[in-house]
């Protein structure tokens, strides 16, 4: 049969051959064959976008996060600790949502809880244009950590399996701490490492150099581009954290 002889052929091309044997047939009439025989069409029309230009159509609205280890130094030897971090796709800014020596399921929900509840809680870290949420398949990531993400307003998206490179803001962010900061340093109690990654987060967002916003800081800081006043030194971290601002002359 035709169909046989043309098992790729779609509706519309059964369509043509039949009326170029039976003048006068209508498509409803092939159609209804085709139905009564069980043809559907072989071929299907699926547009697909890729990946990083659809990430590109929304990072102004979609914030990434992940997690990385620190070892703390205690008087019963090394301890590992979780950082639990976000960074905005568009602009490059992040904050440190909570750092934990297990950093279970039920830790990660209520941190994201926090931020949620009672009604009115200054603390919203994302902001109110947030509408996507990245996020790994790490199994901390449950059904009710993803709902408390929704109750922020945005969608949870689970990266593909063995695709890092979906989350790569947040993974090239973890190589930047820890070499610019993290690797560097001793921590001997929880407190310290908590102290340094909040500075760390402070000069990252207000100080470093940023390549997406012409070498300027992500959160613009009135006192960069001055031409007048004394070059001062701040040292965030001695050695570590540095950066140098203009301060008006006495």
């Amino acid at each position: 049969t035709m169909i046989d002889s043309h098992p790729n052929w779609e509706k519309t091309q059964i369509y043509k051959a039949m009326l170029e044997k039976f003048k006068g047939i209508t498509f409803h009439q092939v159609n209804d064959m085709l139905y009564d025989i069980g043809f559907w069409d072989t071929k299907r029309t699926v547009r697909v976008i890729r990946w990083k230009d659809w990430i590109k159509k929304i990072e102004h609205v979609t914030w990434a996060g992940d997690f990385f280890v620190a070892q703390v130094f205690t008087t019963r030897g090394p301890k590992t600790y979780y950082v639990f971090f976000c960074i905005h796709l568009e602009t490059d800014e992040m904050f440190i949502g909570g750092i934990s020596s297990t950093a279970s399921a039920e830790w990660l929900k209520n941190t994201i809880k926090r931020w949620t509840e009672p009604v009115g809680n200054p603390l919203k870290p994302y902001g109110p244009d947030a509408r996507y949420r990245i996020r790994d398949r790490d199994r901390r990531y449950t059904k009710e950590v993803d709902w408390y993400i929704a109750q922020l307003g945005m969608m949870p998206i689970e990266i593909s399996p063995g695709a890092p490179v979906m989350n790569c803001h947040a993974e090239s962010f973890v190589n930047r701490i820890r070499r610019e900061c993290v690797d560097l340093l001793f921590f001997f109690s929880e407190n310290a490492l908590f102290k340094v990654l909040e500075q760390y987060a402070t000069y990252y967002n207000e100080h470093r150099p940023n390549r997406k916003h012409d070498g300027r800081s992500i959160v613009e800081n009135k006192s960069y581009g001055k031409r007048e006043g004394k070059i001062e030194r701040v040292d965030l971290i001695p050695g570590i954290l540095i950066y140098y601002h203009r301060v008006p002359e006495k």
